[in-house]
């Protein structure tokens, strides 16, 4: 059984459930940061010694059968992703508390993927992966100074 999807209705059921689910994104209480659209290690929290903060990359996949629901599985997807992101933001906020500052999720950040291939591959001779979805985000957090 397959059901009829449709990118952008794939796409809107992660990102739904990626909003619904996350519990650190106050836009008033945490000084936001841009992720740099140039590919860099690390992100400047302020100024002077320690103001470089290392940027971290967090990421993970499921893989799909031909039977699942696609819209299904991307809101499995964007609740692993708000999971994983909501436990980097209580760890920072207990490690720096008020002042803090962290890679704002959605500028520049934020990737969602998914693949549906039924045809044998090098990584996949006898086709046995129908496909599969991914997520992909960098985070960074410490005391803007």
């Amino acid at each position: 059984m397959t059901f009829p999807s449709t990118s952008e209705s794939i796409n809107e059921s992660f990102n739904l459930a990626l909003r619904q689910h996350l519990r650190f994104y106050d836009k008033t209480k945490i000084n936001w940061i841009e992720l740099p659209k140039e590919h860099c290690e690390f992100i400047a929290m302020g100024t002077g010694i320690g103001a470089a903060v290392r940027i971290r990359q967090y990421a993970d996949y499921i893989t799909l059968e031909a039977t699942d629901n696609l819209e299904e599985k991307a809101k499995v997807i964007g609740l692993m992703c708000a999971s994983v992101y909501n436990c980097l933001m209580l760890s920072a906020t207990h490690e720096f508390g008020f002042g803090l500052s962290a890679v704002d999720l959605f500028e520049n950040n934020l990737k969602f993927n998914y693949v549906i291939n039924t045809e044998p591959s090098v990584a996949d001779p006898a086709a046995t992966i129908y496909g599969w979805m991914s997520y992909r985000f960098k985070f960074a957090a410490g005391i803007a100074k």
